[in-house]
């Protein structure tokens, strides 16, 4: 193991799933179909290059 600093940051709302339960541990994980995460990394590069760092 290596010792760093590890932070999640969870965005949460009333009508999730879990709402008020933690995240970690519950519901079953549902895997992105190829066009799905394809969609999601270019909307997320997209963000990505739009931050003023």
């Amino acid at each position: 193991m290596v010792s760093q600093l590890h932070v999640h940051v969870v965005l949460r709302h009333h009508g999730d799933a879990t709402w008020p339960a933690p995240v970690w541990g519950n519901g079953s994980p549902e895997p992105y179909d190829l066009d799905g995460q394809a969609q999601l990394r270019d909307q997320l590069l997209a963000l990505i290059h739009g931050l003023n760092v």
